[in-house]
């Protein structure tokens, strides 16, 4: 995940710009999007592959993951969202954030928690950019029972879905990443695969592969450059 956000960009001034090296920006693209790129997708895969695989009852399914995601994620929000709001309060602040119109109306305050755009509808980041992928995580739990009868009952019509799911415009491009991959974890356990078996791919056919991802994702990479 740091590797993620450790993007090297152009710096412009008023009379020239400053572009990324070439190499640098291989290099770049290699660790932070590559390799880095794989630790969302991965996450929310094991998620879903851990909650399809232990069957529990919705209940107790929704009331699990209500108090290890739901309220830790509403607690700290909420922790941070008072304190940004007690620091507009003083005079000198508030003249440098256009947030303090949004704490105006209950509207507002709940934009900061779910990300609901305030002026519309359309999902974002919440106000504390890292607990998007908890947000979108429970939204796949709540939704999971569904996702399990659609992969379970038409496997094709599901994996076709989620296949044009990422090619058309959606309220917001984290979620139907998180939903892509959350279907994957459901797709994983109906066909029974054992992570166990990992262990039993050579280390060369991964090397041979993940250079081959390399080479793919660096062409995809400098053709959306030119």
């Amino acid at each position: 995940v740091v590797f993620i956000h450790n993007a090297i960009n152009p710096v412009n001034f008023a009379d020239n710009s400053i572009e990324v090296p070439f190499a640098v920006d291989i290099i770049q693209c290699i660790i932070s999007d590559i390799f880095g790129g794989a630790a969302v997708p991965t996450f929310f895969f094991i998620s879903s592959y851990l909650l399809f695989i232990k069957e529990d009852s919705y209940p107790v399914l929704i009331r699990k993951k209500t108090r290890r995601i739901f309220i830790p994620y509403i607690f700290w929000h909420a922790i941070i969202v008072i304190a940004f709001f007690c620091l507009l309060q003083m005079p000198f602040l508030k003249q440098y954030s256009s947030s303090i119109n949004t704490f105006q109306t209950l509207k507002g305050w709940l934009s900061f928690f779910t990300g609901i755009n305030n002026e519309g509808f359309g999902l974002y980041s919440p106000f504390v950019f890292q607990f998007w992928f908890l947000r979108d995580l429970f939204i796949c739990i709540i939704f999971s029972p569904v996702i399990k009868i659609i992969v379970y009952k038409t496997p094709f019509f599901a994996f076709i879905s989620i296949l044009l799911l990422l090619q058309i415009s959606f309220i917001y491009l984290g979620l139907k990443q998180a939903i892509f991959y959350f279907t994957l974890g459901c797709f994983a356990v109906k066909l029974k695969f054992n992570y166990k078996n990992l262990d039993k791919i050579k280390f060369l056919d991964i090397g041979i592969i993940y250079v081959l991802i390399i080479f793919l994702n660096l062409y995809f990479h400098f053709s959306e450059k030119k």
